[in-house]
């Protein structure tokens, strides 16, 4: 059975996929977060209270 015969099939296979992964690996680690996490204040909220209309 030549399906389990690995040697026409098998270097293709990993250098196709260490070729997709390095491509991955190099533009995801190019990209940038393009919402910045905020820097926290010690300046406190002021929050609403929001009141619920009970029938």
């Amino acid at each position: 059975m030549p399906q389990l015969n690995p040697g026409p099939w098998l270097m293709t296979f990993l250098i196709t996929w260490f070729t997709y992964i390095s491509i991955f690996l190099m533009k995801t680690q190019t990209s940038y977060f393009l919402n910045l996490p905020t820097l926290t204040t010690n300046k406190e909220q002021k929050t609403n209270p929001w009141t619920w209309p009970w029938p």
